[in-house]
Formats: C-alpha cells, structure tokens, sequence
C-alpha cells in the first residue's frame, strides 16, 4: 500500500514524509509577501516597538525603518511635518511614498543609505537637512531612486547640498532648489557613481568656498570621481557657484546634458579663474545633444555659456542652441585645445 510515494508500513517512507512537511514549514513564512508598514504620528524618535503594537497608533517613521524587513513598504496616514532629531539608517531594501515633509531641523541629515541597499523615495518633501560633512539630506552609498518628490533648503558644510551620491541615483519628476553645499561642490547633488536626472527642474542651488583646498564647482549638480551624470529632459536655472560651472560641472568620466535647458546660472562669483556661467567641464567629457544652453554669466572668467579645460572632450551633438551670455570676451571658452 502506497500513500504519496512513500510506504506506509515502512518507517523510512514516514520519515522522510515528515522531514519534508517540517521543511515547507519552515519555507512559507519566507514565501509571504511584503509588508506595508504605517507611519501614524509625527514625533520622533516615537515609541519603541510602537508599529507592531494593537493598534499601531504610535508607529513613527523611525520606528517602521527598524521595523521594516527587506521590501516591505512604508507609508504615512499623518500630515504635516516628521522633525527628525538624528539621521536615519535605512540598512534594508525599503520603498518610502508619502505624501508627507521629512525636515532635518536644520540640525541632522535626513537619510543614510548602506552599501548595497535598493531605496526608493516617492512623493516626498525632503527639507532643511543639515550635515557637517556630505550630503545635507541623503547621504547615498546604495542604489537610490527619489520620484516625484522635493529637495529643498538642505545644507552640506562641505559638497552635496541635497545629496552626495557614491553608488546608483535616479531622479525622476521632481524638484531640488534652495540647497547649499557651503564648502565643495554641488549645491544639490554631487555624484561619485552613476546618476541619471530626468525631468527634473534644479533651481536657486548654490555651492560656496570658504577653504581654498576645496573646489566648489557645479551650482546645481557636480559628477566627481569615476562618476557619470545624464541630465535629461530637465531645466537647470538661476543656481550659483563661486567657482566654475553655475549649472553642471564635471571632473568625472562623462557627463550627459540631453532635451534640457540650462539657462540664467552664475558662475565665478569670485576670482577662482574657473569658468563656464552654465557648464563646466574640467576633465572627462561632456555632451550636450538636444540642449538650449541661454542666459548664463561668468562673472570673473571666461566662458559665460561654457567652459572646457580639456582637449578633444567637449561636444556639442545633434542640434544645440546657443544664446545671450554674460562675459568679457565671449560666449564660449575653451581653455586647452578644441
């Protein structure tokens, strides 16, 4: 007599029948799907173990980070404003969609993202972060993803106003504007990795210098490193840099300015000698195909549109226009070779 392939009568069958049962068990629980986790009060740091408490009235989002298992969700029934008093290190695949406004207070980082982490960020104000080192509201060494969201009045004393970027950042439909990195590039997201930026308008950012051993380029965006950047179908207006580069600038491997605007920036609020009102390319390469480059200023230097210091790596592709800039000599620099 058989019963599942396994004879009953024989002690064997039975037991391999059990050890198999006891695995499945042991599988299922690993086999659920992912959680959502809600965020139901503003405070922070909220109640320890506030989000699997019956009913979980007091879940802070600090408290659902820590909570959370790899991919699992969490999302907001509050409004207003969450006020963090210290960062928060996501060490776990998590997707974040308000709406809400996640404030640093002007005195912490937002979020800290791990080496290997997969975060993606939707529907979310990111204001006043503040860091004394790098990236005033994401410091990222994961592969981040921030969708229809705000990065606004966040501070970097040194680069990364916004955002300092050393693994995978996308940006898509949102806006970055007020951030300042006040000693070093980017005055909203510098990018050591692989960035891509697409429609997204960046404005008012702003990179400041106060120590002479730090190159503050890249009003808005600044590719750093090994680091490649795609701007596409974006508007880049009205930032500022002390030194070169108002709009982008790039001292990484290659830049990619597509389908975008790059107009009204300033660059060279000082006597840096570095150039480019608009773009800024120190080293690697950079392309702007499709592109309307307008309206930019280099006060101090040349290179009111642009400025290149390197040969054979500037390149104008497709169809760009060129219009009014503010310089000395001319729209266009080209320090070392053409």
């Amino acid at each position: 007599m058989m019963w599942n392939g396994f004879g009953v009568g024989n002690g064997r069958g039975f037991l391999l029948a059990m050890v198999w049962f006891i695995g499945l068990l042991l599988v299922l629980p690993g086999l659920s799907s992912a959680a959502t986790l809600t965020v139901t009060t503003n405070v922070d740091p909220g109640t320890l173990g506030g989000c699997i408490s019956a009913p979980a009235t007091d879940c802070s989002l600090r408290d659902a980070v820590a909570t959370a298992i790899s991919d699992d969700t969490i999302d907001f029934s509050v409004t207003g404003t969450i006020t963090l008093l210290s960062s928060i290190v996501i060490d776990k695949n998590l997707t974040i969609q308000g709406p809400v406004t996640i404030s640093g207070g002007g005195t912490t980082q937002i979020f800290v993202i791990d080496v290997g982490i997969t975060v993606y960020l939707g529907n979310l104000t990111l204001e006043d972060g503040y860091t004394a080192d790098r990236g005033g509201a994401i410091l990222n060494s994961g592969a981040l993803t921030i969708n229809e969201s705000i990065l606004d009045g966040n501070t970097a004393e040194l680069s990364g106003g916004a955002i300092r970027s050393d693994g995978s950042l996308t940006i898509t439909n949102s806006m970055l504007s007020n951030n300042i990195a006040n000693d070093g590039g980017g005055g909203a997201v510098v990018n050591t990795g692989v960035a891509t930026i697409q429609n997204v308008v960046a404005s008012f950012n702003e990179c400041q210098f106060i120590s002479a051993a730090i190159a503050a380029d890249g009003g808005a965006f600044y590719n750093a490193g090994s680091g490649t950047m795609s701007v596409i179908a974006s508007t880049i207006s009205s930032n500022t840099s002390v030194w070169g580069g108002g709009g982008i600038a790039n001292s990484g491997t290659l830049v990619t300015v597509r389908d975008s605007t790059v107009s009204d920036n300033e660059a060279n609020t000082n006597t840096s000698g570095h150039g480019g009102g608009g773009l800024f390319n120190i080293s690697g390469a950079m392309q702007v195909i499709n592109s309307t480059v307008s309206g930019n200023t280099a006060l101090n230097n040349m290179g009111g549109g642009a400025e290149n210091t390197q040969s054979d790596a500037w390149r104008w592709l497709w169809r760009w226009h060129l219009q009014r800039h503010r310089r000395h000599t001319g729209h266009w620099q080209q320090s070392s070779g053409w």
